[in-house]
């Protein structure tokens, strides 16, 4: 019995180690594409981007790990297609035959597509390499645009401000984390991080990116046409399921990788975790007005910051 799992993030090495845990004597493979060490994400925007703090990424698993647990980790390589007639894995390096398949592929950040949003010095954060870009650039820079106030984009700000940056917020909604907080928990975010000196600007989106003398970003206007001096801008305005290898496999996809109550897919030797499943959630859906729940799927952060976006 052989299980391949395509992602080497929480979800994905979560998985492996669970299987193990539960006695799973199989072969299991783990598919990354990132080099080195799976890495835990949430410490890229604060601890590591800090004033001073080298970049040492903190490992989801030691090296022993994967030894212990005769888990074969396939780093740098990423998985191209698959044949789910055959039970294989096309990979940049060869294939992989599996009995069970489950796609821990996570998100991808969702992309500005406005005006000047491919000027250098605009950056997202989810990677390390993203991470270490910010992390080399934040000395330097003076006046800091976000664009988003998500978590991301305030937990950045505040590392901006550790660097002594001047940081404007512009956020499209009318309060800060709208998706995840209360509108009382958002207030308060709102003031604590205006307190600390952050121009927190709610209501308003970014129309475009204007060049400055070096043809890098040097101004973000934003939908009220207030333009903003920016030399650094990080755009973090959610993400988007990596659900397209699934796709392209014949699996169903709705803002996701959909499967049911028990991960599974239509494919019952095909799962899906994380960030990329769409999982079915019995909540009160925000068209019913709170009349009762309502059983509907649940991906990702994926919202619409802009119509610009």
């Amino acid at each position: 019995m052989s299980v391949v799992i395509i992602g080497g993030g929480q979800a994905g090495l979560q998985v492996a180690d669970t299987l193990r845990t539960e006695g799973y004597e199989g072969t299991i493979h783990v598919i990354a594409e990132e080099s080195g060490l799976p890495y835990q994400r949430p410490p890229l925007s604060k601890d590591y981007l800090a004033p001073a703090q080298e970049p040492d990424p903190l490992p989801l698993r030691g090296a022993s790990f994967f030894e212990d647990k005769s888990v074969t980790l396939h780093e740098g390589v990423q998985a191209l297609a698959i044949d789910r007639a055959k039970r294989k894995v096309k990979l940049t390096e060869g294939s992989l035959d599996y009995d069970h398949l489950v796609f821990a592929t996570g998100a991808r950040n969702r992309m500005l597509n406005c005006p000047g949003a491919s000027l250098p010095g605009i950056h997202g954060l989810r990677t390390l390499i993203d991470a270490e870009a910010l992390h080399a650039a934040l000395p330097t820079a003076r006046n800091i645009v976000i664009i988003g106030a998500g978590f991301i984009g305030l937990e950045f700000a505040a590392a901006a401000l550790a660097h002594g940056c001047d940081v404007t917020v512009l956020e499209f909604a009318l309060r800060p984390m709208g998706r995840a907080l209360t509108p009382v928990m958002g207030e308060w975010f709102a003031a604590a991080h205006r307190s600390q000196g952050v121009d927190l600007r709610l209501g308003e989106g970014i129309d475009r990116f204007e060049p400055g003398a070096d043809d890098r970003v040097g101004a973000a206007v934003s939908t009220t046409g207030a333009s903003y001096p920016a030399d650094l801008v990080l755009v973090g305005i959610g993400v988007q399921p990596n659900d397209t290898l699934a796709s392209d496999a014949g699996l169903e996809t709705s803002n996701g990788i959909v499967v049911d109550e028990t991960l599974r897919t239509a494919d019952p030797a095909v799962l899906a975790i994380g960030d990329c499943a769409s999982f079915p959630s019995a909540r009160p859906s925000p068209s019913a007005s709170g009349v009762g729940p309502e059983c509907h799927r649940s991906g990702p952060s994926c919202r619409t910051h802009d119509p610009r976006g």
